[in-house]
């Protein structure tokens, strides 16, 4: 803990006598010009007294302001006696070339040709007087007592430095103690000079290190009122207590049940005091497990490290910092840390043409980096436990660990034609379409291996499950409802040109097909309404709301997203970038995510209720087209 040392309020008559404690810097010139002229503050001797000072005695006075120094000495005038002139801020120390007569008056004075920093001469003009005695000092002062004693042993390493002097000193004399490590490093710190007793105090500006020897100097500066110097430099040393104080952890970053953390963070760990940076470095771990790329330290107590994995998304972390770290001294932690922390949802954008992968935080879209380049990246579905992207791209579906940008899990091998990409709900299996071979192929998750495959009707590409199992394929013209072992189970007629299906709510599906919508039940393949015509030229993407409200349709060729309830009905509009392609929204429902595949951005839907309102735009790369929050 920094020190704080207190000086006597006799430091106060110090202050005058030397004018130390005035202000330190040179007075800056109010804007527009200065006209106030300076006047002298305080000065001593003190004038018009009849106490009498000794004849080879200082002069002090202190200015309002600051001086142009090189002015003052020619406007001041003492019995004509000659001088040098010391400034320290705005107070001048006048010492006399030869002493003043004995038993005499000496009248001190400053003309108007003192001048301020604006050129603004003193006002009024200082004039003063006082009485010499006969005494005449010419003894240096002595270093008569210190604390703490010479050679002393187990010493607080919150001590100050204090030396009492033979006679009262001048404040010039602060600059004459220094405390310094057996390395030789001098220690920062303040000195202050007081009176009665008589004393020079250093206070170092933090606590000092554990059993070490530390030295202490007062050298020749060291000066007494008629500037009589130390005669030679005095030393002693003392040596500190041991350190018995475990450290502990003060503070971590991120901290302890911090919901919002980037998964690019760093790791921050301040402990209470210099610490072993090996042992501090092994005791620290992350999990689940994630290697530290290294260790940056800010001085011996703060300690960062960067990871060398990008953390998941919307996952739980927990930092240990095991009592196995040690201070400089060998004392262990007080006690083991540990806390958890959760990272951001995260938002991932396909770019089919740039063949990347771009990942962002989904409350603010901070870019957070790419995913491993992938040809023709299409579709995308993410793992409920946010630990996994299956991603469609032209050879295949990939794995895709979400913990770290390019950590590739394996591929399933498919033709370049398949389209479509749907999770069954308890994430086991991946159902993929083929558009040339019309097929539906099956994916375990688990042994990333395709289980099972079926010829279905021309051109599939939408494809979906539900609760149960059962598989939906969107062909040319029709929607095929498939059992969970690929027996086909119903065929409803849809109109030509189909893209996209999407579950909504109990075991209702819909399908964006000819220049519509289609509502099918999954149990017996009849339409729940009547089909949606003349909504689009040609509609692409389909997204159904969290709260199962609102289904959002992208309008390729029209540049929009339509909404509609789940029954059919229109809710709103909203213009977005050229050719929308995908949708999601996020997993409060407060926003809907659109990849414009045409304009190579991406658009943000802000909803209330049932209010859509554009909210930004954020560019990505060319032809962006799957979209997906993690869960």
């Amino acid at each position: 803990m920094k020190k704080q040392f207190y000086i006597v309020a006799t430091l106060i008559l110090i202050t005058a006598l030397s004018g130390c404690g005035k202000k330190t810097g040179i007075e800056p010139v109010p804007f527009g010009g200065d006209t106030t002229p300076p006047y002298v503050t305080i000065s001593y001797p003190p004038g018009d007294t009849v106490q009498r000072f000794d004849r080879r005695h200082t002069i002090t006075i202190t200015f309002s302001e600051g001086m142009k120094q090189s002015t003052v000495p020619g406007a001041f005038s003492a019995n004509g006696v000659t001088g040098s002139f010391y400034w320290l801020g705005n107070t001048v120390t006048f010492v006399p070339d030869t002493a003043f007569a004995a038993n005499d008056t000496v009248f001190v004075s400053v003309t108007g040709n003192a001048l301020d920093l604006a050129d603004n001469g003193l006002l009024p003009a200082f004039s003063k007087w006082y009485l010499t005695s006969d005494s005449l000092d010419t003894i240096a002062p002595t270093v008569a007592a210190h604390q703490p004693l010479p050679g002393s042993e187990g010493v607080s390493v919150g001590t100050n430095a204090v030396a009492n002097a033979s006679e009262q000193l001048s404040e010039w004399s602060a600059k004459a103690m220094t405390m310094r490590d057996s390395l030789g490093n001098e220690i920062a710190g303040n000195c202050a000079i007081s009176v009665g007793p008589a004393a020079i105090t250093f206070g170092p500006g933090s606590d000092l290190k554990y059993n070490t020897r530390y030295y202490v100097t007062i050298d020749t500066t060291l000066r007494d009122l008629c500037w009589n110097r130390l005669a030679t430099p005095y030393t002693w040393s003392f040596r500190t207590e041991l350190d018995t104080v475990k450290p502990r952890v003060v503070s971590v970053t991120p901290a302890a049940g911090d919901t919002n953390v980037t998964v690019n963070t760093t790791i921050t760990i301040k402990f209470s005091e210099p610490m072993d940076k090996t042992t501090a470095q092994g005791s620290l771990s992350l999990i689940p497990p994630v290697a530290f790329s290294g260790f940056a330290w800010q001085g011996d107590t703060l300690m960062t490290t960067s990871l060398a994995d990008t953390l998941s998304f919307k996952k739980q972390y927990r930092i240990n910092v095991n009592n196995t770290a040690q201070d400089v001294n060998g004392n262990t932690l007080v006690s083991s840390y540990s806390a958890t922390f959760t990272t951001l949802r995260g938002l991932l954008v396909l770019c089919n043409t740039a063949n990347e992968i771009y990942s962002y935080q989904q409350p603010d879209l901070k870019f957070e980096g790419y995913l491993r380049p992938y040809t023709s990246p299409r579709q995308i579905r993410i793992s409920g436990d946010d630990s996994l992207a299956y991603v469609l791209t032209r050879n295949g579906v990939e794995f895709i660990q979400l913990k770290n940008h390019n950590n590739h899990a394996g591929t399933v091998n498919l033709p370049q034609t398949c389209y479509g990409l749907a999770l069954s709900p308890n994430g086991l299996q991946l159902a993929v379409t083929d558009t040339t071979n019309d097929s539906l192929y099956i994916i375990s998750t688990a042994t990333m291996q395709k289980t099972g495959s079926v010829k279905t009707g021309a051109i599939p590409k939408g494809v979906c499950f539900n609760q149960g199992g059962k598989v939906a394929v969107l062909c040319w013209g029709k929607v095929e409802i498939y059992t969970s072992s690929l027996v086909l189970q119903y065929s409803t007629i849809v109109p030509n040109n189909g893209e996209e299906l999407v579950k909504g709510n109990g075991d209702t599906l819909y399908a964006a097909s000819g220049t519509g919508l289609s509502a099918i039940s999954f149990s017996d393949g009849s339409k729940v309404f009547n089909d949606l015509t003349g909504l689009s030229n040609h509609p692409f993407g389909l997204a159904f709301s969290p709260d199962g409200a609102h289904l959002a349709l992208a309008c390729y060729d029209e540049q929009s997203v339509r909404i509609y309830s789940s029954t059919g009905g229109a809710v709103a509009s909203v213009t977005v970038g050229t050719r929308p392609k995908g949708l999601c929204y996020s997993p409060d429902g407060t926003k809907l995510y659109v990849s414009n595949s045409g304009s190579s951005n991406i658009s943000v839907i802000s909803r209330s209720g049932n209010t859509y309102t554009l909210s930004s735009t954020v560019a990505v790369g060319s032809g962006p087209w799957g979209i997906a929050v993690t869960p």
